[in-house]
């Protein structure tokens, strides 16, 4: 429950404008972020009520993109709102994919999971974590890209074909990087240790696959959260 409390008033945050970490720390991105004193928790409490008082959709949207999220990964906090994705948002089965560019299977099963997402029958979340400094200046590239344009398919496209893109932008590192370490800490947290690696999960309800990750494994792995066997 606390947990659910958490999660609603960290969108209610972000939604008034806020950033605040669990740690009571604000810009969790920075290197060096400040803690929070007494005083300026108060102020924020205040800020938030203002805000609320003088626009109070911003609660109902918060409170839908807090329903959103949960239902997309079970409230495990595994599909951050900042991840790049494919398919619909609404769609039965969402699919995390934890891939480094420079591995051979985890473009053919990028590509396989694509195909899936298009097809309208999973919403595949991409969290690049890549395991070599060959594969983090490709992930960069990627999501600097998403960054920039809010486009990650063109270049996502580019690298499961094995073709090299350009390179990422200066300013756009660090929010690069703040996605790839958020990845390695929700892998390490679901016990992943080795990629390609998948989070399949419907219905709250979720199952890792980590080595046979094909079309028909989602597809078997999605049936028996869905209760089909």
């Amino acid at each position: 429950m606390f947990a659910r409390h958490f999660c609603a008033a960290a969108l209610l945050l972000s939604a008034t404008g806020i950033c605040y970490a669990a740690d009571g720390a604000l810009n969790p991105a920075a290197d060096a972020a400040p803690r929070l004193s007494r005083a300026d928790r108060a102020a924020i409490v205040d800020e938030i009520v203002a805000r609320l008082r003088a626009d109070p959709e911003i609660l109902v949207e918060t409170l839908l993109r807090f329903r959103r999220a949960e239902r997309a990964d079970a409230g495990l906090g595994i599909v951050p709102e900042d991840a790049p994705a494919t398919g619909r948002s609404d769609a039965p089965t969402t699919v995390v994919e934890f891939v480094d560019y420079t591995c051979a299977p985890c473009r053919v099963a990028g590509r396989a999971l694509d195909d899936l997402a298009r097809s309208g029958e999973i919403r595949v979340v991409h969290r690049d974590m890549p395991l070599t400094a060959e594969g983090v200046a490709i992930s960069v590239a990627a999501l600097d890209a998403y960054k920039s344009t809010g486009r990650y398919d063109e270049r996502r496209d580019a690298l499961l074909a094995g073709r090299e893109v350009a390179a990422g932008r200066e300013e756009n590192r660090p929010f690069a990087l703040s996605l790839l370490k958020r990845a390695r800490s929700d892998a390490a947290r679901l016990g992943i240790r080795s990629l390609p690696a998948l989070a399949v999960v419907r219905d709250g309800r979720m199952e890792i696959l980590t080595e046979d990750v094909g079309v028909d494994a989602v597809r078997a792995a999605a049936k028996r959260l869905a209760g089909g066997g």
